[in-house]
């Protein structure tokens, strides 16, 4: 099964976060889903696998950002996700639901399904966003 993990980690990195997603990715992998992760680049990313203390697997699909200007790895991630929109029906993995709510807003949900890892109470300030709650108990 598709995976993709949407968030834009910097890798190599030393951040929690950005090392969590990669070794998330690297587990879901193992665990034999066809994972994606685009990421932006960090410092020296010829070497990412081996500073992130991970082994390259082939089920886990690791795209870094060719440039490291924001704006040009913001075109480039948008245009990594809408190809991989397009393919067979698979998992969104979103730490990201802005970045989400964009896509989906772009492209449609369409045979996707998505799981949302969540660190905020979004929903608290957004109650009628479509993501956290469903059209029947939003009417009643």
């Amino acid at each position: 099964m598709r995976l993709l993990h949407f968030y834009r980690p910097r890798l190599p990195s030393t951040r929690a976060q950005d090392v969590q997603v990669l070794q998330t990715c690297h587990a879901l992998a193992m665990a034999k889903y066809d994972v994606s992760l685009f990421a932006n680049a960090g410092k020296n990313t010829p070497t990412v696998w081996k500073q992130m203390g991970l082994e390259h697997h082939p089920r886990l699909t690791l795209r870094i950002a060719p440039f490291r200007h924001p704006g040009l790895s913001g075109l480039w991630f948008r245009h990594q996700v809408a190809q991989w929109w397009r393919g067979s029906p698979g998992v969104i993995l979103a730490r990201d639901t802005r970045r989400l709510l964009s896509a989906v807003q772009r492209h449609g949900k369409g045979d996707h399904r998505i799981i949302l890892e969540t660190h905020g109470l979004e929903s608290l300030n957004h109650p009628d966003c479509l993501l956290y709650t469903s059209p029947s108990t939003r009417d009643s």
